[in-house]
């Protein structure tokens, strides 16, 4: 039997050309009986020799691959860590594999179901039929492979969300009335901005467009000043998810209520990578887009990836806390990057929807860390508006791994755990 050899330690590899080893025993002269026992002999000594070749093969070194670039306005990185042919080692050496090869499995075969076996029917285990199971798991684990599928896919979903494409589907569905057919990607969305509404009290609102634009925080730039009492009300007069309804397939609205989905698109395109990342075979990633976040599995050191959650602090940046993030999303909103100064008071871009103006509680910066981004984006900008008591007493009923940051000066903050977080921080530091 010939093994190949790796050329990086030299250690002897999975044995790609198998001897055709039921031929070397000729069916002439023999009785079925003598024959099929011969065969059952046969394919135990390929059994044997694939499962010592996969024992004994040296996997190459893991490498990173890092792709980046443009959407939604902001930046993505994805960083995937290909561990090359040890993948297809524990593909191989799976249950689901291997499986086939056990007493229960071979225990049936008798001289009448062994008959058929023969060089013939031995022949796909070859280097011809091996070979796509490790292409399988590491062909599309390439930057030239990964790299057009993320930004044909972030383009795509850009095509839907955006309200800068006039064409988009969203820009659509704003310039629309009464009940609009909508595509199953954008009413995925639009249920979660409706549950985290719901979770929040009103906190999260995906119609605060008004507002927004009001502010100068919108498309339009800066605001010539601070508006006025009667034209924040007359702003707050066309904002309000609930004057909307949605249906299976549908959405119901009136002319004067816009959407802007900006507070989770980011997040929701992060679960959507990964999920493409996970569809390609990949177990250990970092998906960032816009500082919305998702690590799978561990970082090329063997350790959870770790993430720094930035001070809020107007003046300069700096990292404030340092999170491990193994199997989660993390997402961060704060009130430190966006904002204005008129007479001598600052006004963060953070807007509440029950009174239309920006928040002025002592809450400067929310992190969530959860299994989906798009939740977690949702959800932390939620907190940002609801203040400190209302989002640890919502955090410690959901359950919820928060980190919040208060700030009490210019240079003194304060850093508030929820239960759920400490104790994931306790388990993973």
């Amino acid at each position: 039997m010939k093994f190949r050899t790796n050329s990086i330690d030299g250690s002897a590899c999975l044995p790609w050309h198998f001897p055709a080893i039921v031929s070397r025993y000729p069916a002439k002269g023999r009785s079925d009986q003598n024959r099929s026992a011969l065969d059952v002999m046969g394919l135990l000594i390929i059994a044997s020799f694939l499962l010592m070749g996969l024992a004994g093969c040296s996997p190459p070194p893991a490498e990173m691959i890092h792709l980046r670039g443009e959407t939604m306005g902001t930046t993505y990185s994805v960083k995937v860590i290909n561990d090359g042919a040890e993948s297809a080692i524990t593909s191989l050496s799976s249950a689901e594999t291997l499986g086939p090869l056990s007493a229960e499995t071979l225990g049936p075969l008798t001289a009448k179901t062994l008959g058929p076996l023969s060089t013939e029917t031995l022949g796909p285990l070859s280097a011809k039929t091996l070979g796509p199971l490790s292409a399988k798991t590491l062909g599309p684990l390439s930057a030239k492979t990964l790299g057009p599928r993320i930004d044909n896919r972030l383009v795509e979903l850009n095509q839907v969300f955006s309200t800068y494409i006039v064409d988009s589907e969203l820009s659509v569905l704003n310039r629309s009335s009464g009940t609009i057919p909508v595509t199953q990607e954008l009413h995925r969305v639009l249920r979660l901005a409706w549950d985290v509404y719901a979770l929040s009290e009103g906190a999260f609102d995906v119609t605060v467009g008004p507002l927004v634009n009001l502010w100068g925080f919108g498309p339009d730039g800066p605001a010539s000043g601070v508006p006025g009492d009667a034209e924040i009300e007359r702003a707050k007069a066309n904002v309000g998810l609930h004057r909307l309804v949605l249906g299976s397939d549908s959405i119901t609205k009136p002319a004067n209520i816009s959407i802007d989905l900006s507070s989770l698109a980011k997040g929701y395109a992060v679960e959507d990578i990964a999920r493409l990342l996970e569809a390609a075979g990949a177990t250990r990633y970092l998906v960032e887009i816009g500082g919305e976040v998702k690590a799978m599995g561990n970082n090329m050191r063997g350790g959870p990836w770790r993430i720094g959650v930035e001070t809020p602090d107007i003046t300069t940046r700096r990292i404030q806390k340092v999170l491990p993030i193994k199997d989660s999303a993390m997402a961060t909103s704060g009130d430190y990057r966006n904002f204005f100064e008129a007479d001598g008071q600052i006004y963060s871009h953070t807007l509440d929807p029950a009174t239309g103006k920006p928040v002025v509680h002592g809450l400067a910066s929310v992190t969530v860390l959860d299994i989906d981004a798009g939740f977690a984006d949702a959800i932390a900008t939620a907190f940002l508006v609801m203040g400190i008591e209302k989002t640890m007493v919502l955090a410690k009923e959901k359950n919820l791994r928060v980190l919040a940051i208060l700030r009490h000066g210019p240079d003194e903050f304060e850093e508030i755990y929820s239960p759920a977080m400490q104790q994931y921080l306790r388990e993973h530091q």
